[in-house]
């Protein structure tokens, strides 16, 4: 278990994979628990986050429980390269968002921002979050609608409660924020609904809890049989209170890889006098996340030691035009530069150029890195692309003098003149040879190697 409080957020980061596996044939042999701690003024994304630089990966009968602050609604953020959820397992955040008002003992309106109202003769209403709570038999003052479709990142509001101990309304469901580089591969359940309350125990007469959020983004969404349910809990009495309110679903990936399907649920609780009284359905919500897209992984350049080359890629956005992909350019060299260092794009190609120089490379083989970062606001995730850059630098040939002047009288030879032939880049050996264009001329030697030394010709 890992817990939060409300001066600091717990904090796991994890460098390799995360693996929740359980023992035996119990339906939850594993649970990881994570309490998140309030958000503020200085914490407001989330209220605990886990970062594992690999893999989660989630056997069957694991599972992991997140757990929103019961009333301020800091919740977790899961962040990590790829996710495999197995069959009968998966993120259970059921009934684990914003607390009941009471126990009963005490009217009260539930918790979090669509809290549901108690009403007189034990008639409350139930939570609202991405759908309205439902009314009671007599109480129309309701759980409102709250957060966003888009990119809902808050836990779901109890009902109303009071009218004796135990006459409570039920619990908001949690929320489940995960934020993938990669791939997504659900075979399991993702479950934030509201909590389960009935006449027969705990929690009669009580308002239902509204269903929670559900906030997925990735590059990949795959799975078969996956299923992601944010439904609002029913009421407490089936003849007088009402229903908690759907949550709220939002899915944003890439691109879809399904060998089955991923089914999902934000449906209003049940409520007291079925339609007029059960809460109203929550939102669903699938998005297309801009991409970056290269012309090229990999670019070869040569140049001669102290010159400079340059050469070019393209970089766009692979989505739709009504995606927009603004995107960062950097290099990890000093001798490796790109312009423009950033732009957008909207579907049309963007050509980068890239300039290579060498006076501070000795001849041979040099690499650098150039890496294209987009951060989509939207759902906080940062995309990156790499390309790798190899430059053959040339040796240098260095030469002097560079030029020769003799006057003779016709018939007769002139006497023998000597240049001087060396390495100028560095210290790997310059291969070179020498030929005359003239058949009056002669040259020798007519090839050598240098390392830097002066070889007469």
């Amino acid at each position: 278990m890992l817990f939060g409080n409300t001066t600091s957020r717990p904090a796991v980061n994890v460098g390799g994979d995360l693996r929740v596996v359980g023992v035996g044939g119990s339906v939850s042999s594993a649970l990881f628990y994570v309490y998140a701690g309030m958000t503020n003024a200085g914490f407001t994304n989330y209220g605990a986050l886990v970062s594992v630089t690999g893999d989660v990966y989630l056997a069957t009968n694991a599972w992991i429980v997140p757990v929103s602050h019961p009333t301020n609604g800091g919740s977790v953020l899961f962040r990590m390269r790829n996710m495999l959820v197995s069959t009968n397992a998966g993120f259970n955040a059921t009934r684990r968002g914003f607390d009941k008002g009471s126990d009963g003992s005490v009217a009260a309106n539930g918790v979090g921002p669509g809290f549901g109202y108690w009403g007189a003769s034990v008639r409350h209403t139930g939570g609202g979050y991405g759908g309205i709570g439902g009314r009671s038999e007599t109480t129309i003052t309701v759980g409102a609608m709250y957060g966003s479709a888009n990119a809902p990142v808050d836990p779901g509001s109890s009902g109303g409660s009071g009218g004796g101990w135990g006459r409570w309304g039920g619990k908001g469901g949690g929320a489940v924020r995960i934020q993938a580089r990669e791939t997504i591969n659900l075979n399991g359940l993702i479950a934030a609904a509201g909590e389960f309350i009935s006449s027969a125990g705990a929690g009669n007469y009580g308002g239902g809890g509204s269903g929670g959020g559900i906030f997925l983004t990735c590059r990949t969404l795959q799975g078969a049989n996956g299923l992601l349910l944010a439904n609002g809990g029913p009421s407490g009495y089936a003849n007088i209170c009402g229903g908690g309110g759907g949550g709220r679903i939002a899915v944003w990936r890439v691109s879809d890889v399904y060998s089955g399907s991923i089914s999902n649920s934000a449906a209003g609780g049940i409520g007291a006098l079925a339609v007029p009284t059960n809460g109203y359905p929550g939102t669903v919500v699938y998005g297309l996340l801009p991409d970056i897209s290269l012309s090229s992984t990999s670019l070869v350049a040569s140049t001669m030691y102290g010159a400079t080359t340059s050469i070019s890629f393209e970089v766009w956005d692979s989505l739709p035009a009504n995606a927009v992909l603004a995107y960062d350019v950097t290099t990890n060299v000093a001798w490796l530069s790109a312009g423009p260092v950033s732009g957008v794009s909207t579907g049309e190609h963007d050509t980068i150029v890239l300039t290579c120089g060498s006076a501070t490379l000795n001849a041979g083989i040099s690499t650098g890195l150039v890496t294209i970062t987009s951060l989509d606001s939207l759902s906080d995730r940062q995309i990156y692309r790499t390309i790798q850059i190899v430059l053959n630098v040339l040796p240098g040939l260095g030469v002097s003098p560079t030029n020769f002047f003799r006057s003779i009288t016709m018939g007769t030879n002139a006497s023998s003149q000597s240049f001087q032939i060396w390495n100028d880049g560095g210290t790997n050996a310059l291969y070179y040879e020498i030929v005359s264009d003239a058949a009056w001329l002669g040259v020798s030697p007519t090839n050598g190697t240098s390392s830097g030394e002066y070889d007469p010709i």
